[in-house]
Protein backbone atom coordinates (compact mmCIF):
# COMPACT_ATOMS: atom_id res chain seq x y z
CA UNK A 1 0.00 0.00 0.00
CA UNK A 2 1.35 3.26 -0.85
CA UNK A 3 0.91 6.43 1.38
CA UNK A 4 1.13 9.63 -0.13
CA UNK A 5 1.14 13.00 1.83
CA UNK A 6 -0.08 16.27 -0.06
CA UNK A 7 2.22 18.60 -1.12
CA UNK A 8 1.40 21.52 1.44
CA UNK A 9 0.40 20.16 4.57
CA UNK A 10 0.40 21.04 8.20
CA UNK A 11 2.40 24.32 9.91
CA UNK A 12 1.75 27.72 8.04
CA UNK A 13 3.81 30.75 8.61
CA UNK A 14 1.12 32.38 11.25
CA UNK A 15 1.63 29.56 13.69
CA UNK A 16 5.36 28.52 13.30
CA UNK A 17 5.55 32.60 14.38
CA UNK A 18 3.17 31.86 17.25
CA UNK A 19 4.36 28.67 18.41
CA UNK A 20 8.19 30.35 18.49
CA UNK A 21 7.00 33.91 20.01
CA UNK A 22 5.44 31.55 22.70
CA UNK A 23 7.92 29.24 23.72
CA UNK A 24 10.70 32.12 23.58
CA UNK A 25 8.29 33.56 26.16
CA UNK A 26 8.08 30.33 28.18
CA UNK A 27 11.89 30.20 28.74
CA UNK A 28 11.19 32.81 31.25
CA UNK A 29 8.35 30.92 32.96
CA UNK A 30 5.22 29.95 32.27
CA UNK A 31 3.12 31.92 30.03
CA UNK A 32 -0.56 31.87 29.50
CA UNK A 33 -3.26 32.16 26.22
CA UNK A 34 -6.34 32.53 26.68
CA UNK A 35 -8.21 29.59 24.51
CA UNK A 36 -5.35 27.72 22.95
CA UNK A 37 -2.81 29.09 21.08
CA UNK A 38 -3.76 27.06 17.94
CA UNK A 39 -5.91 24.50 17.39
CA UNK A 40 -4.39 21.63 17.89
CA UNK A 41 -4.97 19.73 21.06
CA UNK A 42 -1.95 17.33 20.92
CA UNK A 43 0.03 20.25 20.00
CA UNK A 44 -1.11 21.91 23.18
CA UNK A 45 -0.75 19.83 25.35
CA UNK A 46 3.08 19.62 23.96
CA UNK A 47 3.47 22.95 24.54
CA UNK A 48 1.80 23.01 28.10
CA UNK A 49 4.36 20.70 29.08
CA UNK A 50 7.01 22.99 27.75
CA UNK A 51 4.90 26.01 30.14
CA UNK A 52 2.39 26.99 27.55
CA UNK A 53 -0.79 26.89 29.30
CA UNK A 54 -4.30 27.66 27.60
CA UNK A 55 -7.24 29.03 29.93
CA UNK A 56 -10.80 29.72 29.26
CA UNK A 57 -11.27 32.50 31.86
CA UNK A 58 -9.85 36.03 31.22
CA UNK A 59 -9.76 36.26 34.87
CA UNK A 60 -6.82 33.54 35.70
CA UNK A 61 -4.69 35.86 33.78
CA UNK A 62 -4.21 38.20 36.63
CA UNK A 63 -0.74 39.33 36.69
CA UNK A 64 0.65 36.49 34.23
CA UNK A 65 2.65 36.75 30.98
CA UNK A 66 -0.09 36.48 28.49
CA UNK A 67 0.00 35.49 24.64
CA UNK A 68 -2.68 36.60 22.78
CA UNK A 69 -3.26 32.91 20.33
CA UNK A 70 -2.73 33.21 16.41
CA UNK A 71 -6.61 33.91 15.46
CA UNK A 72 -6.18 36.91 17.53
CA UNK A 73 -8.69 38.09 20.35
CA UNK A 74 -11.22 40.34 20.96
CA UNK A 75 -10.27 43.44 21.75
CA UNK A 76 -13.56 44.12 24.51
CA UNK A 77 -12.13 40.61 26.22
CA UNK A 78 -8.17 42.23 25.79
CA UNK A 79 -9.11 45.81 27.87
CA UNK A 80 -11.02 43.09 31.05
CA UNK A 81 -7.60 40.94 30.90
CA UNK A 82 -5.28 42.60 33.77
CA UNK A 83 -2.19 41.26 32.85
CA UNK A 84 1.53 41.86 34.16
CA UNK A 85 2.58 41.10 30.01
CA UNK A 86 0.79 40.60 27.02
CA UNK A 87 2.86 39.86 24.30
CA UNK A 88 0.90 39.47 20.56
CA UNK A 89 0.76 36.63 18.60
CA UNK A 90 -1.69 37.02 15.92
CA UNK A 91 -1.00 35.97 12.48
CA UNK A 92 -0.10 38.85 10.03
CA UNK A 93 -2.65 37.96 7.55
CA UNK A 94 -5.31 37.92 10.20
CA UNK A 95 -4.51 41.69 11.42
CA UNK A 96 -4.42 42.14 7.54
CA UNK A 97 -8.19 41.12 7.15
CA UNK A 98 -9.28 43.39 10.09
CA UNK A 99 -8.03 45.94 8.65
CA UNK A 100 -9.27 45.17 5.04
CA UNK A 101 -13.01 44.31 6.77
CA UNK A 102 -12.34 47.92 8.87
CA UNK A 103 -12.25 49.64 5.12
CA UNK A 104 -14.96 48.00 3.48
CA UNK A 105 -17.14 48.52 6.47
CA UNK A 106 -16.53 52.48 5.99
CA UNK A 107 -16.88 52.33 2.28
CA UNK A 108 -20.08 50.23 2.00
CA UNK A 109 -23.67 49.92 2.64
CA UNK A 110 -23.38 46.31 3.65
CA UNK A 111 -20.37 44.18 4.74
CA UNK A 112 -20.56 40.28 4.28
CA UNK A 113 -17.94 38.13 5.66
CA UNK A 114 -17.99 35.05 4.91
CA UNK A 115 -17.02 32.93 8.34
CA UNK A 116 -17.96 31.30 11.08
CA UNK A 117 -19.56 33.38 13.64
CA UNK A 118 -18.00 31.91 16.68
CA UNK A 119 -14.43 31.63 15.44
CA UNK A 120 -12.01 33.64 17.40
CA UNK A 121 -10.66 35.18 14.54
CA UNK A 122 -14.12 36.55 13.39
CA UNK A 123 -15.00 37.65 17.19
CA UNK A 124 -11.58 39.39 17.03
CA UNK A 125 -12.88 41.73 14.33
CA UNK A 126 -16.21 42.50 14.48
CA UNK A 127 -15.60 44.51 17.76
CA UNK A 128 -13.83 46.78 15.45
CA UNK A 129 -16.65 47.32 12.35
CA UNK A 130 -20.05 49.32 12.61
CA UNK A 131 -23.44 47.46 12.34
CA UNK A 132 -23.62 47.68 8.23
CA UNK A 133 -22.07 43.88 8.53
CA UNK A 134 -23.45 40.04 8.82
CA UNK A 135 -21.66 37.17 9.13
CA UNK A 136 -22.82 33.92 6.65
CA UNK A 137 -21.21 30.88 6.77
CA UNK A 138 -22.63 29.78 2.98
CA UNK A 139 -24.70 31.48 0.26
CA UNK A 140 -27.92 30.42 1.37
CA UNK A 141 -27.55 32.47 4.60
CA UNK A 142 -27.14 35.76 2.52
CA UNK A 143 -30.12 37.63 3.47
CA UNK A 144 -32.50 38.04 -0.07
CA UNK A 145 -32.32 42.04 0.22
CA UNK A 146 -31.19 44.57 -2.22
CA UNK A 147 -27.80 46.34 -1.50
CA UNK A 148 -26.71 49.40 -3.06
CA UNK A 149 -23.06 48.96 -2.43
CA UNK A 150 -22.12 45.70 -1.07
CA UNK A 151 -18.75 44.74 0.23
CA UNK A 152 -17.69 40.76 0.56
CA UNK A 153 -14.85 39.37 2.43
CA UNK A 154 -13.86 35.94 4.24
CA UNK A 155 -12.61 34.70 7.05
CA UNK A 156 -8.54 33.82 6.38
CA UNK A 157 -9.26 29.69 7.02
CA UNK A 158 -12.61 30.00 4.53
CA UNK A 159 -12.88 27.51 1.99
CA UNK A 160 -12.58 29.41 -1.23
CA UNK A 161 -15.96 27.34 -2.94
CA UNK A 162 -18.06 28.62 -0.58
CA UNK A 163 -16.53 32.54 -0.59
CA UNK A 164 -17.13 32.29 -4.57
CA UNK A 165 -20.53 31.15 -3.88
CA UNK A 166 -21.41 33.98 -1.29
CA UNK A 167 -19.98 36.28 -3.86
CA UNK A 168 -21.87 35.12 -6.97
CA UNK A 169 -25.01 35.21 -5.17
CA UNK A 170 -24.38 38.95 -3.15
CA UNK A 171 -23.52 40.08 -7.37
CA UNK A 172 -27.01 39.44 -8.04
CA UNK A 173 -28.52 41.57 -5.43
CA UNK A 174 -26.26 44.58 -5.14
CA UNK A 175 -25.61 47.57 -7.60
CA UNK A 176 -22.43 47.80 -6.71
CA UNK A 177 -20.25 45.07 -5.12
CA UNK A 178 -16.48 45.39 -3.91
CA UNK A 179 -14.75 41.69 -3.42
CA UNK A 180 -11.79 41.32 -1.15
CA UNK A 181 -10.31 37.87 -0.89
CA UNK A 182 -8.95 37.78 2.69
CA UNK A 183 -8.38 33.60 2.20
CA UNK A 184 -4.81 32.80 3.38
CA UNK A 185 -1.86 31.98 0.98
CA UNK A 186 -1.53 28.86 3.14
CA UNK A 187 -5.42 27.52 3.48
CA UNK A 188 -5.29 28.23 -0.41
CA UNK A 189 -2.30 26.73 -0.88
CA UNK A 190 -3.83 23.30 1.21
CA UNK A 191 -7.03 23.47 -0.49
CA UNK A 192 -5.42 23.05 -3.88
CA UNK A 193 -3.06 20.39 -3.12
CA UNK A 194 -5.81 18.27 -1.30
CA UNK A 195 -8.01 18.63 -4.27
CA UNK A 196 -5.48 17.35 -6.59
CA UNK A 197 -4.27 14.56 -4.01
CA UNK A 198 -7.29 13.14 -4.08
CA UNK A 199 -8.13 12.39 -7.14
CA UNK A 200 -5.35 9.65 -6.98
CA UNK A 201 -5.98 7.68 -4.09
CA UNK A 202 -8.58 5.23 -2.68
CA UNK A 203 -9.28 7.43 0.60
CA UNK A 204 -7.65 10.89 2.34
CA UNK A 205 -6.69 10.74 5.89
CA UNK A 206 -7.40 14.72 7.21
CA UNK A 207 -5.01 15.40 9.95
CA UNK A 208 -5.59 18.58 12.46
CA UNK A 209 -8.07 19.57 15.61
CA UNK A 210 -11.54 19.18 15.10
CA UNK A 211 -11.95 22.56 16.67
CA UNK A 212 -9.59 23.56 13.53
CA UNK A 213 -11.45 25.66 10.95
CA UNK A 214 -9.16 25.14 8.09
CA UNK A 215 -8.79 21.67 8.62
CA UNK A 216 -12.44 21.07 8.72
CA UNK A 217 -12.65 22.89 5.42
CA UNK A 218 -10.42 20.12 4.22
CA UNK A 219 -12.26 17.38 5.26
CA UNK A 220 -15.51 19.20 3.66
CA UNK A 221 -13.57 19.47 0.24
CA UNK A 222 -12.85 16.05 0.17
CA UNK A 223 -16.69 14.69 1.11
CA UNK A 224 -17.76 17.19 -1.40
CA UNK A 225 -15.78 15.65 -4.33
CA UNK A 226 -17.42 12.07 -3.23
CA UNK A 227 -14.41 10.95 -1.53
CA UNK A 228 -13.96 8.65 1.64
CA UNK A 229 -11.89 10.44 3.83
CA UNK A 230 -11.75 10.91 8.15
CA UNK A 231 -10.51 13.40 10.50
CA UNK A 232 -8.28 12.58 12.79
CA UNK A 233 -6.42 14.48 15.73
CA UNK A 234 -3.78 11.48 16.66
CA UNK A 235 -2.89 8.05 15.52
CA UNK A 236 -4.84 6.43 18.07
CA UNK A 237 -8.12 7.15 16.04
CA UNK A 238 -7.11 5.40 12.73
CA UNK A 239 -9.10 2.35 12.64
CA UNK A 240 -7.23 -0.73 10.70
CA UNK A 241 -10.84 -1.20 8.70
CA UNK A 242 -11.18 2.19 6.96
CA UNK A 243 -7.67 0.57 4.76
CA UNK A 244 -8.45 -2.99 4.16
CA UNK A 245 -9.74 -2.37 0.12
CA UNK A 246 -7.02 0.30 -0.40
CA UNK A 247 -4.01 0.38 -2.42
CA UNK A 248 -3.17 4.11 -2.09
CA UNK A 249 -4.39 6.10 1.18
CA UNK A 250 -3.89 10.13 0.77
CA UNK A 251 -2.58 12.60 3.61
CA UNK A 252 -3.42 15.99 4.40
CA UNK A 253 -2.79 18.15 7.06
CA UNK A 254 -4.39 21.43 8.41
CA UNK A 255 -2.03 25.16 8.78
CA UNK A 256 -1.68 24.10 12.84
CA UNK A 257 -0.72 20.16 12.07
CA UNK A 258 3.22 19.80 13.81
CA UNK A 259 5.59 17.59 11.15
CA UNK A 260 5.80 15.55 13.95
CA UNK A 261 2.13 14.25 13.85
CA UNK A 262 1.64 13.79 10.49
CA UNK A 263 4.85 11.37 10.48
CA UNK A 264 3.46 9.50 13.30
CA UNK A 265 0.24 8.90 11.39
CA UNK A 266 1.90 8.28 7.87
CA UNK A 267 4.08 5.66 10.13
CA UNK A 268 1.16 4.19 11.67
CA UNK A 269 -0.76 3.65 8.61
CA UNK A 270 1.83 1.77 6.77
CA UNK A 271 1.92 -0.93 10.27
CA UNK A 272 -1.61 -1.48 10.24
CA UNK A 273 -1.63 -2.35 6.76
CA UNK A 274 1.76 -4.76 6.91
Amino acid sequence: MKVIVAKNAGFCFGVKRAIKIALDAAKDGEVYTLGALIHNPPMVEKMRKKGVIAVNNFKLLKNKKVIIPSHGISPLVLKKIKAEEIIDATCPFVKKARKEAIKLNALCDQLVIVGDKKHPEICGILPFLNSNVIVVENAAELPKKSFDYCGVMAQTTMSKEIFRQVVSKAAKHSKKLKVINTICDATRKRQSSTLKLLKNVDIMIVIGGHNSANTCRLLELCIKNKKCAYQIEDEKELKEQWFKECEKVGITAGASTPSWMIKKIKDKIRKIKN
